[in-house]
């Protein structure tokens, strides 16, 4: 039986950490940069961004649609209420409906996960919308059973 893609193996972690990542303050600034630009080119490559968090709200809109908000960290032991968080969306025409499944059923609020999409510009700022995801460390291993309280409102 095929190991899961949302459940983490050496090599998976070892293959996201040693990837680059850009924060997520430099991918806003990126964009904001981009849409200055808009006018002077019509077409422009869509920014590609890779990063890590920790999940603190996640959303089920429909069998096709969730909505992930991580807020950027290196570890579940690290808790910064300061730091940046980003939006994601995970669509059932990006990654697939096994993929899909595995996210709604595997990932819980406190997991760190690794991301990689395409940034795009919501409604209510930059959007990343996955391509690729994957636990990297599980809150209820690394907090020792203690429940994960999200320090934002729902």
């Amino acid at each position: 039986m095929a190991a899961s893609a949302l459940v983490p193996t050496e090599e998976s972690k070892q293959h996201w950490l040693a990837s680059a990542s850009i924060s997520v303050t430099a991918a806003v600034q990126v964009i904001a940069d981009r849409d200055t630009k808009a006018e002077e080119s019509v077409e422009t490559a869509p920014l590609r961004l890779r990063l890590r968090g920790q999940v603190c709200r996640k959303r089920h809109l429909s069998k096709n649609l969730i909505f992930l908000t991580l807020r950027q960290a290196e570890s579940c032991a690290v808790w910064d209420a300061d730091a940046p968080r980003v939006q994601t969306i995970a669509k059932l025409q990006s990654l697939g409906p096994e993929q899909m499944s595995e996210l709604k059923r595997l990932v819980k609020l406190g997991d760190m996960m690794q991301v990689e999409g395409t940034v795009h510009a919501g409604a209510m700022g930059p959007e990343l919308q996955l391509e690729r995801c994957a636990v990297v460390e599980r809150w209820a291993v690394s907090s020792h059973g203690a429940g994960f309280k999200p320090d934002i409102e729902p």
